[in-house]
């Protein structure tokens, strides 16, 4: 917490076509810690959002896998 400070770690959105996504926000200048989805938790596919482009907030974006 001395490092990180106190508050939410990071916050998730369930979205429906995680590709496009990628490629809108890519677009307004949002950098990803990596550029393809990989497998998560519950069968979804995530992604995240540097916390340097969201005001120091990891943000996770989810679409069902299945």
């Amino acid at each position: 917490m001395e490092k990180n400070r106190e508050g939410i770690h990071h916050i998730a959105f369930d979205v429906e076509d995680i590709y496009a996504e990628i490629e809108r926000l890519k677009g307004e200048g949002f950098v990803f810690i990596s550029d393809q989805p990989k497998k998560g938790a519950d069968n979804k596919l995530v992604v995240f959002i540097h916390p340097k482009s969201a005001n120091g907030l990891l943000v996770e974006l989810c679409q069902d896998a299945g």
